[in-house]
């Protein structure tokens, strides 16, 4: 007895050795705000792709929490005050004792931008990037919470006549000229240090200038004088930039194009070169098209029409299109997903499949149809509306339209309820959900802004959730009559982290971003009973032409714009406003709130 006691003994000894050894090798979470790491007595905690924090995380992006209740069954509930002043309610968890906020699932009432690294178990917080101004005698930048800034000043700099700010901490997204207000005629350019957590705004100046840093060390805007003013500064000429007796690169040339089909909804297309070539990428619809555009180019062999027997591709031709165009045309027999990226020895390959979820006919098909935000969690205030609501108008009317074609679906929520991000999608994967539509409406967070339009999103690089978005987008673009503002990766957003209720989908998923609620003109369609109507069916119509592949509406309609919102073209020629939806390299260029 004795004996087995002490063996009883060990076991348990053994046993939390073990676990000890565990937690030792468990890495710790670290926050990255404005490019430091900050200490926290009470460590973040990591549970289902969230970070949940300690409240007194929330002072290093300038928020405050105060009680809302009492605590119950493990959660209390804190009225926030983010740094822009605009209240919200959160719902906090109680972790060994610590109210722990989910930090990822309020980073957009915070004004936060957030990138999980799961290798480094490290989140970066940064600020959203609101405005840069310029009027000559003043650089103003605002951020959507206090940070700090430093002016880089080198003999470099001076000789260059650079006027160099960093932000630590300041997201600056890739396309961000609409955050530029200049009132001179000195360039303004912004992008990111190499670092990745340091924006930096840099005005190429005609002459050397005084500068002096006029705010606060932390302040969310941030004020540079110069002098002498540079109101006046004279255009520069057209070609002031450009380099005298430059030769003109020399063109690739492309000397075959091939193909394997792997089977009847998948087909693989190689197109051979000289060089790393740079192209542009276009779906058509009505009929279904995929074309490539090489630049720079010049075709080394004949022109090729190719019939493809019993795949999703039908046809494929390779022609010169102009004097230094060469352009690849793939006739599809339906909407396709597709991947292309571009090897070191120039040749370009793609992939053209039958999405995820797709084939057969949509009765049947189980679909998820998210209404986003809801109860606390208002989402965007628009002119006389609030997101939440209309979004469940949206969501209620898809319900209805997908059920009478024969599809099983099943709705996140049904009335005016804050449903957890991360339940979303997680409650779409419990069901086996074939595909997730969550609907939502934009803001620009001021009125009268004159951003006006829809756009659809996908996650990352997926290229299914990718075709998805395609398909509705498409169909709200003929239907709605707004400005058609693409296809976009979640990446371009956040870099690296996208969307949650995207990213923690298992099937292809998609969020619709229908109009602007404060642009007057939308927020007054919006607010229609027929628009909603007609918004419905045209996001139904695009689940049916992804699932089923069959065009509902006949008239030939616009390119699918992408991550550099190209505008409408024909199977010939694209028009000024058309842009590539990939280019470069072949990797999808990812660009724009955390859903």
């Amino acid at each position: 007895m004795q004996h087995n006691s002490r063996l009883a003994i060990s076991a348990i000894i053994v046993s939390l050795l073990i676990l000890a050894a565990g937690s030792v090798r468990a890495k710790p979470v670290t926050l990255i705000v404005g490019a430091k790491a900050i200490f926290l007595h009470t460590a973040p905690v990591v549970d289902k792709d969230e970070v949940y924090v300690p409240l007194v995380a929330l002072k290093a992006v300038g928020a405050s929490a105060t009680e809302d209740g009492d605590p119950k069954n493990d959660e209390q509930k804190f009225k926030i005050k983010p740094a822009s002043g605009d209240e919200f309610s959160c719902k906090a968890r109680i972790i060994s004792g610590n109210a722990m906020v989910p930090i990822m699932d309020i980073a957009d009432e915070l004004g936060a931008v957030t990138q999980w690294n799961k290798d480094r178990n490290t989140l970066s917080i940064r600020a959203r990037l609101d405005e840069v101004s310029f009027d000559g005698s003043k650089l103003k930048v605002k951020a959507s919470f206090p940070l700090g800034c430093a002016l880089v000043q080198s003999s470099w700099t001076k000789t260059e006549k650079k006027l160099i700010l960093d932000i630590p901490g300041l997201d600056i997204p890739r396309l961000a000229d609409d955050k530029v207000k200049n009132d001179t005629n000195v360039p303004i350019r912004l992008g990111m240090s190499a670092d990745g957590e340091t924006g930096r705004v840099v005005l190429d100046l005609p002459q050397t200038v005084k500068t002096h840093i006029d705010s606060p060390a932390r302040t969310r805007e941030i004020a540079i004088s110069v002098s002498p003013s540079l109101k006046d500064t004279p255009k520069p000429p057209e070609n002031a930039t450009m380099p005298v007796n430059t030769p003109p690169p020399v063109p690739a040339k492309i000397s075959k194009i091939s193909h394997r089909v792997r089977n009847s909804k998948a087909v693989d297309v190689s197109i051979t070169a000289d060089q790393p070539v740079k192209y542009k990428t276009y779906m058509l619809r009505n009929p279904d098209q995929f074309i490539v555009e090489i630049t720079n180019a010049e075709l080394d062999m004949k022109p090729e029409d190719v019939e493809v027997k019993r795949s999703i591709v039908t046809r494929m031709r390779i022609s010169k299109f102009n004097d230094t165009t060469v352009r690849a045309v793939l006739d599809l027999t339906r909407p396709a997903a597709f991947d292309i990226e571009q090897g070191k020895d120039g040749k370009v390959n793609l992939s053209l499949e039958l999405p995820r979820g797709a084939g057969g006919l949509l009765a049947g098909k189980t679909i998820v149809v998210d209404a986003g935000h809801g109860g606390d969690a208002t989402g965007a205030r628009g002119i006389s509306c609030l997101e939440k609501d209309v979004n469940l108008a949206v969501a209620m009317r898809v319900e209805r339209l997908l059920k009478s074609a024969g599809a099983i679906v099943l709705m996140t929520r049904k009335t005016d309820v804050d449903v957890p991000l991360a339940e979303r999608p997680g409650f779409a994967g419990r069901h086996s959900a074939e595909l997730f539509v969550s609907i939502h409406h934009n803001a620009m967070g001021k009125p009268n802004t004159g951003v006006s339009g829809t756009e659809t999103f996908y996650h990352a690089d997926d290229s299914s959730s990718r075709a998805l978005a395609q398909c509705i987008q498409s169909e709200l673009i003929a239907a709605n009559g707004l400005p058609d503002r693409g296809v976009k990766s979640d990446y371009q957003m956040y870099p690296g982290s996208g969307f949650l209720v995207l990213r923690g989908s298992t099937m292809p998923a998609t969020l619709v971003e229908v109009a602007f609620l404060d642009h007057a003109g939308d927020a007054a369609c919006v607010r229609d009973s027929a628009f909603q109507q007609k918004v419905a069916e045209a996001i139904v119509r695009g689940i049916k032409l992804y699932i089923e592949g069959n065009p509902l509406t006949p008239p030939r309609r616009p390119v699918i714009k992408m991550e550099e919102e190209p505008g409408t073209s024909s199977d010939k020629t694209p028009t000024t406003a058309q842009k590539p939806a990939v280019s470069g390299s072949g990797s999808l260029i990812p660009k724009g709130r955390v859903k």
